[in-house]
């Protein structure tokens, strides 16, 4: 296995994010997706993990894990939490990202190593100046999303059914509709309130096409949408 220190020593030298040479967010954003992508094939990832590189808005990119095949998500104390919500949530003092597994924090950090190598930071707290080469994210929501909607459907029958009931209203109201109700989570991440909105939809469209009604702020037929 390679480590993340040597893994970015064999790497070609950083992009420059100042002057007449700057290179684009496009650039960046392609670079970094591709460093990631040799990363794991180099051994610093578990084999099979995947990536996405988006640019946010200007000089601000966010990277995320969207697929991940290390083993648990969470560590042990969290996902007893989660299991049994009347237990209390286990407290980290502050420490970023404790309620993962090491080796999704392990990840997490060599990921953020890695996109963050392009990076300057000449930013003067004292004066709110801030003077970076971008701002840099990285997270792992849609896995996060799915891993919590998965324990919820081990512990509460009733869930389970309901994403059934999405899954059927998703074949009624289509890929368009479905991904803007439930986002980047989907079917397998979406929360029990986006399920539930879904359904309602689905139950609205009654088989007619949908167009989104921005006065009522939702999803309604379209002879129905004026």
């Amino acid at each position: 296995m390679t480590t993340v220190e040597d893994f970015i020593a064999s790497l070609a030298p950083v992009l420059t994010r100042q002057g007449r040479e700057r290179a684009s967010d496009v650039t960046l954003a392609k670079r970094i997706r591709s460093e990631l992508q040799l990363a794991v094939t180099r051994g610093v990832f578990p084999e099979g993990t995947k990536f996405s590189v988006r640019i946010e808005h200007h000089s601000s990119l966010a990277v995320e894990i969207v697929e991940w095949h290390g083993g648990a998500l969470y560590n042990d104390d969290y996902t007893t939490h989660l299991m049994d919500p009347s237990a209390p949530e286990p407290q980290y003092r502050g420490r970023a990202n404790s309620h993962f597994s090491l080796a999704m924090s392990e990840t997490l950090r060599a990921a953020e190593a890695i996109a963050d190598r392009h990076n300057y930071d000449k930013s003067d707290l004292q004066t709110d100046y801030f003077n970076v080469g971008y701002y840099l994210t990285v997270e792992c929501r849609a896995l996060e999303a799915a891993t919590r909607a998965s324990i919820a459907a081990e512990i509460n029958p009733g869930f389970a059914e309901l994403r059934e009931a999405a899954r059927l209203a998703a074949a009624a109201v289509g890929p368009k509709v479905t991904k803007a109700v439930l986002g980047r989570a989907g079917l397998e991440g979406a929360s029990e309130y986006s399920l539930k909105y879904l359904v309602k939809v689905a139950a609205r469209a009654a088989g007619r096409p949908l167009a989104y009604d921005k006065k009522r702020r939702g999803w309604f037929p379209v002879d129905a949408a004026s």
